[in-house]
């Protein structure tokens, strides 16, 4: 049973943040551990504007079964936002005191 808020604006608020921290923890993996570094405002706001251009604009102009919505945007925006403010430092701040402690 689908349930509105979570099928609409909930799953596009978490689908930045869940790209950007899946980009970040891969690069932790593939570079250089000791100097890892969260992204700037201005590259996940660059991961939403993609983002919201492919699935707003692009897909529902070339596929019948997507259909554009502008408050996607917005939860696409609110999502990145969320990330920057609260999300990224906590990952990063947790990433560095368990590679402290395991040094240790």
């Amino acid at each position: 049973m689908p349930l509105p808020i979570l099928n609409n604006w909930l799953a596009d608020i978490v689908f930045v943040p869940i790209i950007v921290h899946f980009s970040l923890a891969l690069s932790s993996i593939i570079f250089d551990k000791d100097e890892l570094k969260g992204y700037a405002l201005w590259q996940i706001f660059l991961v939403c504007f993609s983002v919201s251009l492919l699935y707003e604009w692009i897909l529902p102009a070339t596929a019948l079964y997507t259909k554009a919505d502008i408050a996607d945007v917005f939860a696409y925006f609110a999502g990145g936002l969320f990330y920057y403010c609260w999300h990224q430092k906590r990952f990063l701040r947790r990433f560095f005191i368990d590679r402290s402690v395991a040094e240790a």
